[in-house]
């Protein structure tokens, strides 16, 4: 949690300025990038020392310091590969991004099994992270010198004080945003009345892991949409407003049947994934019931804050996200005391349809209106059938079966209505 809080200080929200920039105008690659570069090595020499102090203040076993300072560089390393990974999604190539991110988890998921297999410990598994951090920065630089852009020592201050200006409110929302994603888990083990609240938390820690692991589904849509929006953003609003619908019906389709299919499935998964004996009824099912549901408006909070990014609606993204925040401590205070991790589900369901409500509004008055809510009604009566057929089988079919079989059914009902059309015009089919 404390590299993950760095290494945000040290991202300081340029990534957004800088992929709508260069989507719109990629002729200035090099000058973004490298001017970007320098900001970004400057906030790393100020962060890693901050971090390594704050470790020893909190008075860990040497190991555990020892650990997070590894892992503070390999967070350090991951941020400037980040950086120049931006290329590949400004110019709509995110090929190149996936390729770097597979060899480098596997080279961890290889080597670092290895290195538990031998009963090496922690430490020498956080090396191993290390130099997979190493190998994401070299060929994330490889790749950007050979297919985008070079590098150039020519800086400018200006340039530097204008990225930093548009960067800030997004590197306040993104520090913001991993306090609220952060918090329930902190909090847990101090406010839940459970006798063993490390249980608590190790139930509430599987669901939410879960349902992150789900997230992987937005994030990658967002990353793929954001430089074309931009560009349809800065040139012709009618096509805005098409992808804009467009990401509204791809996710709310998407997210729908999956929030159904975790909250009626919840304790068949648990029992396919860890077993009853472990995690007996009342256990990881309670959260990851209601988990689901904040997992799917998560999907749709994607889209709001990706429109909130390409329009440039900085305070806006940012007291959208701080609320957010404080919405989300509050309840947990309130919550968890009362119902334990179920307490801190609850809490992260109410703040999602917070933060939704509130920023489709906005958007809707401010911003764009979708063209169609059609698809909604549509994937709900779809989500009817389907949940009716899990009602109804799951105590007679495997999990294994029906969850396949479920979809099918929600996917053929949605491709009937031709809600499944990926097109929207020729020259944004990418």
């Amino acid at each position: 949690a404390v590299t993950n809080i760095m290494a945000i200080s040290v991202v300081f929200g340029m990534h957004v300025p800088l992929v709508r920039e260069i989507s719109v105008a990629r002729d200035k690659a090099r000058d973004y990038i490298s001017n970007a570069l320098a900001i970004r090595i400057f906030l790393s020499l100020l962060a890693m020392p901050i971090l390594i102090g704050v470790v020893y203040l909190l008075d860990r076993p040497q190991e555990i310091v020892s650990m997070v300072i590894v892992l503070g560089g390999s967070e350090i390393l991951n941020v400037i590969a980040q950086l120049f990974r931006c290329t590949f999604r400004a110019f709509e190539e995110m090929k190149f991004e996936a390729i770097i991110v597979i060899t480098e988890r596997i080279s961890v998921f290889l080597f670092g099994g290895a290195v538990v297999v031998l009963g090496y410990g922690l430490l020498t598994f956080c090396a191993v992270v290390l130099a997979a951090s190493m190998l994401n920065l070299s060929l994330s630089l490889w790749f950007m010198m050979h297919k985008f852009t070079k590098l150039t020592l020519k800086l400018s201050f200006p340039f530097c004080r204008e990225l930093l200006a548009q960067s800030l409110p997004f590197a306040l929302g993104g520090i913001s945003n991993i306090i609220y994603f952060r918090i329930d888990t902190v909090i847990l083990p101090s406010l839940a009345r459970a006798a063993d609240s490390q249980a608590v938390v190790a139930w509430y820690g599987l669901a939410y892991s879960l349902v992150t692991a789900l997230t992987i589904i937005p994030g990658a849509f967002t990353n793929a949409v954001f430089p074309v929006m931009s560009r349809a953003f800065a040139q012709q609003k009618s096509d805005f407003q098409q992808l804009y619908t467009h990401s509204l019906r791809l996710m709310f389709i998407t997210a729908l049947p999956i929030a159904v299919g975790l909250t009626m499935l919840a304790q068949e998964i648990v029992s396919l994934l860890w077993g009853n004996a472990l995690y007996p009824p009342g256990t990881i099912d309670v959260a990851l019931r209601l988990l689901g549901w904040a997992g799917g408006l998560i999907f749709l909070n994607g889209v709001v804050v990706i429109v909130l990014r390409v329009t440039d609606r900085r305070l806006a993204f940012v007291g959208l996200i701080g609320t957010g925040m404080v919405v989300n401590i509050l309840l947990n205070v309130l919550l968890v005391p009362r119902f334990n991790h179920q307490g801190a589900a609850i809490a992260m369901v109410i703040t999602e349809a917070a933060m939704f409500v509130v920023g489709f509004a906005y958007i809707h008055r401010n911003i764009v209106k979708p063209d169609r809510i059609t698809f909604a009604f549509k994937s709900i009566v779809a989500c009817i059938v389907m949940g009716s057929i899990l009602w109804l089988l799951r105590d007679r079919v495997p999990v294994w079966i029906l969850i396949p079989l479920a979809g099918a059914v929600y996917a053929g009902m949605m491709l009937w209505w031709r809600e499944l059309n990926l097109k929207i015009q020729d020259r944004y089919e990418r």
